[in-house]
């Protein structure tokens, strides 16, 4: 087969904010392995007007043809050429897709404006211009945009030269950028105000659209950390950065959290911007978190990047890893890490447990596309297992391997088996063989433990929330921390390699501890008589929180999969009231809602009444209200908290947020890390539609939109509810229409609704951008316990017509019988 290989790409641009057109001319430089007459090359919604191709300084009008179901232009000429310039003359729409070369709408001044910016991962260049868009096809890029000259354009690289022109236009040139796929380009043109700060070789700068003024006020906080992230990213990786700027660049539209484009990264505009006295404590560390894994994705992805989509991964993992390390290298007093276990670790273990799951790295050569099926999975456990490996191997070795690995392959592109082996050579341990086990196979196992005298036997099997026998075997990393009565705790590590494994323990252990710190990818089932024990310690302050914590989530889990009745973990539980680590009450009363929604009337009662106890000590411990001085993880508890409470009857709870919530109507403040819990509450209770969709309408910023948008599900009267199921398409932007679809989903006075809300607004819900359709399916057919034989009868057809969702459905199917097994379990 002949190899096709773009050198060099000259772009221009000319997109028109006002018709919301582009035209555009692309010359690619290619070389090929042998003489051709023709190649084939992307495009998806572009008008070709024109191609010739250059060579010997002749030039020849080709043909094409046009393969709109596989997005593909082929080329053809007379002269058999390996050496050419292909320019091809085209254009497009600034689609509302929010994929490849898009509009953004923002408002200023009671007036729309528009931005145009681009999203191309990870097949959307060809929407922009006719391109090889495939990871291993990396090339470098000039680029030109002629736009009016009161817009400012962004790309990747710095600009070398503006030249006006007639028609109140100008000429943007930007200078070649270093070799780099096509996913990673970025086209900005829109009224953007910017803030910059120098730090060593290069420019970093916070951009956003001009009703953000003065921008210093909500850009400071993320330059910021952007300036702290790219350096720790250079020194750790010690690898320098290729640009000589930096710009991080918030947008109104957008359909994901932000995109790393090699130089220009995109985000949301509340995932960038800090808006004063509505960012709250939880908010600020998830930008710079969010900073923090798109900054790591400039070496990660963008320097190294895979050689196909099977490998996103290498991307997307360590960008999740380095996100949290990053945040905790700066901020160690957030204790980054209980929240990377709690908001990665255990929610890919969720995921994982499921029979529709899939392997960190995917069997084949083609497109993965992300879906609810994969992206926990290539994020959130792909980041686990690194952790799991950085954890085994040690830290010196895992930051020296990766060096290796990300000099290796610079401006190239790499292999899972690039990683291991770079991680083999520098370390010395078997890291290819362990690896394989986590990468290439799906799920994780349950370790069960079992002690005879001083002897622990340890075994493995896969664990899912439905019972299923697989034949599976890990290659598992165990640590275990004994627990003696007169000296200190003492963590050894093992090696599982087997589905079983024997250990002799000290003859004066009195406990022991499995998986500290949740390092290991796995859950652990006790003897009910090491459980208590370790229950002890925990009152006795003898546990970490991570630790006290991941007793409980894995005990939580065997409930689910209906391994331990409701009442054991009830039990369990009891010795956790009174406690204040943010990381377990949270979870507690997280678990404890979900089983209340799931309750008939006496498992409702039980549950409201340990949950009422449980949530009202721990606020007379924190108060009602953040202290001075007060720890910024209680801070970020205290809302969770509130809305719980609430729900399980606290009148105390619920007569301090209508108290508040009268000040916020009022035009009065009220902390930012309860406001979203207050409107919640107040919602729920006063039913007050019009006050809530008149603020929402005139929220000031994007952050307050969000905050009384999720509040807008919460009503309890039928008619309210009916009405905001017709809002959203009506009213809400499409950047936003989940977020009310989600609030709804969890809101149980709507559920009975969902399924037949959804068929009748089916139109509007294939509009939605394809990921956030997936994200609705999933909410909705959870929730629809009632219509389970209807759900499955309509989506043997639908998906017939529809296959792109069938991961959504066939997710949210598995999750509909684990709800109903449990709602059957709990309720006997």
């Amino acid at each position: 087969m002949v190899d096709v290989i773009p050198n060099h790409y000259d772009i221009v641009l000319e997109p028109d904010l006002n018709s919301f057109k582009f035209n555009g001319i692309v010359k690619i430089d290619i070389t090929t392995s042998e003489p051709v007459s023709s190649f084939t090359l992307h495009g998806n919604e572009l008008e070709v007007l024109d191609c010739q191709i250059l060579s010997n300084s002749k030039s020849e009008k080709a043909t094409w043809n046009i393969d709109m179901e596989n997005q593909e232009i082929t080329i053809k000429f007379n002269e058999k050429l390996n050496s050419f310039n292909a320019e091809l003359k085209f254009s497009g729409e600034l689609n509302e897709k929010l994929a490849g070369f898009y509009r953004s709408k923002f408002s200023f001044n009671g007036e729309d404006h528009y931005a145009a910016v681009t999203q191309f991962e990870e097949s959307d260049a060809r929407r922009a211009f006719p391109c090889f868009d495939e990871p291993v096809k990396k090339a470098t890029f000039t680029i030109t945009l002629i736009i009016e000259n009161h817009l400012v354009a962004i790309s990747n690289s710095h600009i070398v030269e503006e030249i006006n022109l007639d028609g109140n236009l100008k000429k943007v040139i930007f200078d070649k950028t270093p070799k780099m796929s096509t996913y990673l380009l970025f086209f900005g043109v829109g009224e953007f105000n910017k803030i910059t700060r120098k730090t060593r070789d290069y420019t970093v700068s916070v951009m956003a659209s001009k009703q953000h003024e003065p921008l210093n006020t909500f850009g400071d906080f993320s330059l910021d950390f952007a300036v702290k992230s790219l350096e720790y990213c250079e020194d750790y990786f010690a690898v320098k950065y290729p640009f000589t700027k930096l710009d991080n660049i918030a947008t109104a539209d957008f359909a994901h959290g932000a995109m790393e484009n090699y130089g220009a990264i995109l985000y949301r505009e509340n995932l960038l911007l800090h808006f004063p006295g509505i960012t709250n404590s939880r908010l600020e560390m998830i930008i710079q978190m969010v900073i923090a894994h798109e900054i790591t994705h400039q070496w990660f992805g963008n320097l190294v990047s895979p050689i196909n989509w099977k490998y996103l991964w290498l991307n997307e993992s360590f960008a999740t890893l380095f996100g949290y390390g990053i945040v905790d290298y700066y901020h160690p007093e957030k204790k980054v890490w209980e929240y990377f276990v709690e908001s990665s670790t255990e929610i890919a273990l969720n995921s994982d447990a499921m029979i529709e799951t899939l392997p960190i790295e995917r069997p084949g050569e083609g497109a993965v596309g992300m879906t609810v099926k994969n992206a926990k999975i290539l994020y959130e456990k792909g980041g686990s297992v690194l952790r799991q490996i950085k954890n085994y191997l040690g830290d010196d070795n895992f930051r020296d391997g990766l060096r290796h690995y990300l000099k290796k392959f610079s401006y190239k592109n790499a292999r899972s088996d690039d990683l291991w082996d770079s991680l083999e050579e520098v370390s010395g341990k078997p890291v290819s063989k362990l690896m394989e086990s986590w990468v290439l196979q799906e799920g994780y196992p349950l370790i069960t433990i079992e002690k005879r005298n001083n002897k622990l036997t340890l075994s493995q099997n896969r664990f899912t929330f439905v019972n299923k026998e697989f034949d599976s075997n890990w290659i598992v990393p165990v640590s275990m921390k004994y627990y003696f009565e007169n000296k200190e705790p003492e963590i050894i590590f093992y090696l599982m390699e087997n589905t079983t494994l024997n250990i002799d323990i000290p003859s004066d252990v009195i406990a022991y501890k499995a998986n500290t710190e949740l390092t290991g990818f796995y859950r652990v089932r006790y003897p009910s008589e090491n459980l208590a024990k370790l229950s002890i310690l925990g009152v006795e302050g003898k546990l970490t929180a991570i630790d006290k914590w991941n007793l409980e989530t894995d005990l939580y889990a065997l409930l689910r999969a209906n391994k331990i009745s409701m009442d054991d973990y009830l039990s369990f539980i009891s010795s956790y009231v009174g406690e204040t680590s943010r990381i377990i009450v949270s979870s507690i009363s997280g678990h404890l809602h979900l089983l209340y929604d799931l309750g008939k009337e006496d498992t409702k009662n039980k549950i409201s009444a340990v949950g009422k106890e449980f949530l009202e000590k721990t606020l007379d411990v924190i108060g009602f209200e953040a202290k001075d001085g007060e720890d910024t993880n209680i801070s970020t508890l205290r809302g969770d908290l509130l809305v719980n409470a609430v729900i399980f009857g606290s009148e105390s709870v619920k007569n301090f947020a209508m108290d508040k919530f009268q000040i916020f109507k009022e035009g009065g403040k009220v902390s930012a890390d309860i406001l979203s819990a207050v409107c919640q509450i107040s919602a729920r209770e006063t039913n007050d539609l019009e006050w809530f969709i008149n603020r929402f309408e005139n929220a000031e910023n994007e952050q307050m939109s969000v905050t009384l948008l999720f509040s807008l599900g919460k009503f309890t009267q039928i008619s309210h509810i009916e009405k905001m199921q017709n809002y959203i398409f009506e009213k809400v932007p499409m950047r936003n229409q989940t977020t009310l679809i989600q609030s709804l989903a969890s809101n149980p006075e709507a559920t009975s609704s969902l399924w037949h809300w959804y068929l009748a607004n089916l139109d509007n819900f294939e509009k939605l951008h394809e990921y956030m359709y997936q994200i609705s399916i999933l909410a909705i057919v959870t929730k629809s316990s009632q219509y389970e034989s209807d759900v499955k009868e309509f989506y043997e057809g639908y998906l017939q017509k529809n296959p792109k969702v069938k991961d959504a459905v066939d997710v949210a199917l598995e999750g509909l019988k684990i709800r109903n097994n449990l709602t059957s379990h709990i309720n006997l």
